[in-house]
């Protein structure tokens, strides 16, 4: 199984296996294009399967503990008090978490909803305090738009894997910038790419091991296979479950991870315009060598804000996101943002018989709905400069529709 799962998991293969999830797909398809249609389907699958059962997940990943401890760490050493942190594809909360319970507020985001659900659960069962200073919101980490700017984000547990191409980086990175604090830093970690382990032979199987499932009961065995496109630098993973008893098909859960290397990885934070302060090979805090079997990163915007290409996406702007109301309050969202927000405005419909909500280049307004579009536009998110409001953090969700959530005290 996967990395910290199992004591009899070979740590090669241990090392390959993992990562959080984060983001929808790649934004520059062209990229993968040439190569045949069934690599790209299974690219595209790999983003999703290895997520779906939160619970063997969370089950697989339980003795995972060492990159949580670094990364409150990091936060104690970097911000020297409790701190805001926004954690880019937290998962089910494996990280999120013990942040919380070291005193720091943490706005987690995943486009799992699944995931989401295993974090809330998480959270559920921690003090009053730590509750209220916990937010979860589903939105894609290349497209993401929060009222306010933090002094730490952290992406953990190769989540960076998920960004496939090279405009994905560039357009998780542009949003990572408009909401990082003028001194704030983005912390990292990815897999340091062991040509030993990509090479490996697609057809064979490695570390069977049996199981029994954390909810069912029963007992599995799994094994591990994947295979390596050297010019897109995708390794697509399948891991197998097979039933003991018999009588069911196996099943086959694809996990896609974009493998990048160290001066690579380097160059594409300097393009994009942050500079490295600190790499470690591990999670001691020991310098990146060859025998590093990870690169955590800590880097901050450099001087100069360099233009980058950013990922399409379907926000116009100047146009209305609604036009006409349902003359009812606010509606809890059933899709689109994840459990504790609200969806306060989509296309064709407001959800908020007070206001018209609109989008204008990236940034959201409002204007009271008795005044009409051409009423005084009061500004409630901006990913440039934060946006002071009471009571709710404002954001676009993974389906471009508008939603809130409570901000965390």
């Amino acid at each position: 199984m996967s990395k910290g799962s199992r004591p009899d998991v070979p740590a090669s293969n241990a090392k390959h296996s993992d990562a959080p999830s984060g983001q929808s797909g790649p934004a520059d398809s062209t990229a993968i294009e040439p190569y045949a249609v069934a690599y790209y389907e299974d690219v595209e699958a790999g983003i999703r399967e290895h997520y779906q059962d939160a619970a063997l997940y969370d089950y697989e990943y339980r003795r995972r503990r060492n990159d949580a401890r670094f990364y409150v760490q990091v936060a104690a050493e970097l911000a020297g008090r409790p701190a805001r942190i926004l954690e880019l594809a937290c998962g089910s909360g494996r990280v999120t978490v013990p942040l919380l319970r070291a005193g720091h507020s943490v706005v987690g985001l995943d486009l799992s909803q699944t995931m989401l659900a295993r974090a809330h659960h998480r959270v559920a069962r921690l003090g009053r305090a730590a509750r209220a200073r916990a937010a979860l919101i589903c939105a894609d980490m290349r497209r993401f738009a929060l009222a306010r700017r933090f002094p730490l984000v952290f992406m953990a547990f190769n989540s960076f894997e998920h960004l496939y191409t090279r405009v994905d980086v560039s357009a998780c990175l542009t949003r990572v910038r408009h909401h990082l604090e003028p001194s704030g830093q983005l912390v990292f970690d990815v897999q340091n790419p062991d040509l030993r382990w990509l090479s490996r032979d697609p057809t064979k199987r490695w570390a069977r091991t049996k199981f029994t499932h954390p909810e069912t009961g029963e007992r599995m065995v799994y094994s591990t296979n994947h295979e390596y496109d050297a010019v897109s630098q995708i390794a697509v993973i399948r891991l197998y479950y097979e039933w003991l008893a018999g009588g069911r098909p196996e099943r086959v859960v694809r996990l896609s991870q974009r493998k990048f290397f160290p001066a690579e990885l380097e160059a594409l934070l300097h393009a994009n315009g942050f500079e490295v302060t600190a790499r470690y090979g591990d999670f001691d805090g020991n310098p990146l060598d060859d025998d590093g079997e990870i690169q955590m990163i800590v880097c901050r915007p450099g001087p100069e804000k360099n233009p980058v290409e950013t990922a399409p996406d379907d926000r116009v702007s100047g146009r209305p996101v609604a036009q006409r109301g349902d003359n009812s309050a606010s509606h809890r969202s059933s899709g689109g943002a994840e459990d504790g927000a609200e969806i306060v405005a989509k296309t064709g419909i407001t959800r908020d018989r007070h206001y018209l909500y609109y989008i204008e280049s990236g940034r959201i307004v409002r204007v009271p709905r008795a005044h009409g579009a051409d009423g005084a536009a009061e500004l409630i998110a901006d990913p440039e400069i934060e946006v002071d409001h009471a009571r709710y953090v404002y954001f676009l969700d993974a389906r471009g529709h508008i939603a809130r959530v409570r901000r965390p005290s």
